[in-house]
């Protein structure tokens, strides 16, 4: 209802410049991405905000509200961090359109290499290996690491469920993240696989990986086998990926009632 109420009030008002093209997958995203000068991203709350990196890799610049966490747009002058208002937009935008061509360039350039240097997916990978390494008293905890205290954890003692929605060869990359992380730590401690049946999934040898159904139309259902996998498995730590999925949120949900 609200598309077409923006539809309509294009029509009514007679704006010519602005263009609801609807969703954008695959190539048509990253070429439709490519067109652009500027990203704008206006949200009341987003854990990560995938689009806000997605345009950063691809050189152009981004505003976006405090509602997602991307602060690093002004500490590393790739962009505009704004407080949600109307307001602010408008004169972020304004802003924007008073920088050169050149200007744009660079701090589309200053965010690219900002994505590469932290959020390219085998760094991650390796920081969340970091993680579980200095868990088991193998390093020393890593300097993005935030905690009140730190306690070390034998090594044969500890197992993590990780539950990620899909590890399809067609998802990239969360499934490339996967690939390097089993790779990495399941040498290291006893790691369990917990995703949702699919095509053509990769393969990880030597995890114990388990399908589940997780169509939502079985949502009340899920909540049954997800505490019935917990209870068996009885892992340390449950780690999920992707809390703005909802079978994500409620696995999550479902392991803090069981207080892992």
């Amino acid at each position: 209802n609200y598309v077409a109420t923006i539809h309509q009030k294009i029509i009514t008002d007679r704006i010519n410049n602005v263009t609801l093209v609807g969703p954008k997958y695959g190539d048509d995203k990253w070429k439709f991405l490519e067109s652009a000068e500027l990203m704008i991203l206006p949200t009341h709350s987003e854990n990560f905000g995938l689009v806000v990196a997605e345009a950063l890799a691809m050189g152009i610049p981004v505003i976006t509200t405090k509602g997602a966490p991307w602060q690093e747009l002004e500490t590393e002058n790739c962009g505009w961090w704004i407080d949600l208002n109307v307001q602010n937009i408008i004169l972020s935008i304004l802003n924007a359109t008073k920088c050169t061509p050149e200007e744009l360039f660079k701090m589309g350039q200053r965010g690219r290499l900002l994505v590469e240097r932290k959020y390219d997916i085998n760094i991650v990978a390796l920081d969340i290996k970091k993680v579980y390494d200095w868990m088991l008293g193998s390093i020393e905890m890593p300097h993005f690491v935030e905690v009140n205290q730190s306690e070390s954890v034998e090594k044969s003692n500890i197992k993590i469920v990780h539950f990620i929605t899909s590890i399809d060869k067609s998802a990239g990359g969360t499934t490339s993240y996967v690939e390097l992380l089993s790779k990495e730590l399941k040498t290291l401690l006893d790691l369990v696989i917990v995703t949702g049946f699919s095509p053509n999934p990769v393969k990880l040898p030597e995890v114990n990986v388990q399908f589940l159904d997780l169509s939502l139309i079985r949502w009340f259902y899920l909540q049954t086998e997800f505490r019935n996998l917990l209870k068996d498995e009885k892992p340390d730590i449950v780690h999920v990926n992707g809390l703005w999925q909802p079978q994500v949120w409620l696995f999550q949900q479902v392991a803090q009632q069981l207080g892992i």
